[in-house]
């Protein structure tokens, strides 16, 4: 009989845990503190009441494992956690256990842990991808201009060049999103290896288009020079 009840608390611990929504938002790699409210039955917890907690990781192992939070007031209860335990992006759970006079209660919740240390939002994806297509419809219309205009080598070379940086930029907002939305370590440096080869590749597009205009001054104002000694010294200009 005491392992069927056993077994029936610990699926309703399971059931809660799965179901529970997301109560607050943490950025990844900062110190911060996870506040949470409790009550004996149906009552705040006063001041003199005690409660430890645990809280897991993502990947289910033990970040905290019953450890004595400080009593707020109002109910409320607060531990604080450091940069290494927030350093996994993802859901963690969270359990308490607090007692007064002789009375226990529980509270269960899930935090989650992002880059942003805010609430993903699909006005902010929308308005995300509405950026994205911008800077590639700018990217596109810069390459057709590279392929079509008649202009002089240095102007065609230059549309290309900010074509390519431009799509660059759309490609880095993508991986970069991508790298906040993955919680798998191997994807995310994935991810992140990109973001740090692309910046490499912004310095060589701008080096490449500052070595083509300086290399076409020169030419412009040697071809100024050789017309001025021409005219100078009575010579036939071709």
């Amino acid at each position: 009989m005491k392992k069927i009840i056993l077994l029936l608390m610990m699926g309703m611990f399971l059931i809660s845990l799965a179901s529970a929504e997301t109560s607050f938002y943490i950025r990844q790699n900062s110190i911060s503190d996870v506040k949470f409210s409790c009550e004996i039955n149906g009552a705040v917890c006063s001041s003199t009441a005690s409660c430890n907690i645990t809280i897991n990781y993502p990947n289910s192992s033990v970040m905290i494992d019953n450890n004595r939070t400080q009593n707020q007031g109002n109910g409320y209860f607060n531990i604080s956690i450091n940069k290494t335990q927030t350093a996994i992006k993802g859901e963690y759970n969270a359990r308490a256990w607090c007692s007064e006079r002789g009375l226990n209660g529980t509270s269960v919740f899930v935090y989650e842990v992002n880059p942003a240390g805010i609430r993903p939002s699909d006005q902010k994806t929308s308005s995300i991808n509405i950026g994205i297509y911008f800077i590639f419809g700018i990217g596109i219309i810069l390459f057709i201009a590279f392929l079509f205009v008649k202009s002089i080598q240095p102007l065609k070379w230059t549309f290309f060049i900010f074509s390519f940086i431009f799509m660059l930029i759309g490609l880095n907002i993508i991986f970069v999103n991508m790298s906040d939305a993955v919680v798998n370590p191997k994807l995310e440096s994935f991810f992140d290896n990109f973001t740090a080869i692309s910046t490499y590749m912004y310095w060589f597009a701008a080096g490449l288009l500052i070595i083509i205009w300086a290399f076409t001054f020169i030419n412009t104002w040697l071809y100024k020079k050789n017309l001025e000694n021409i005219k100078k010294y009575g010579g036939e200009m071709l």
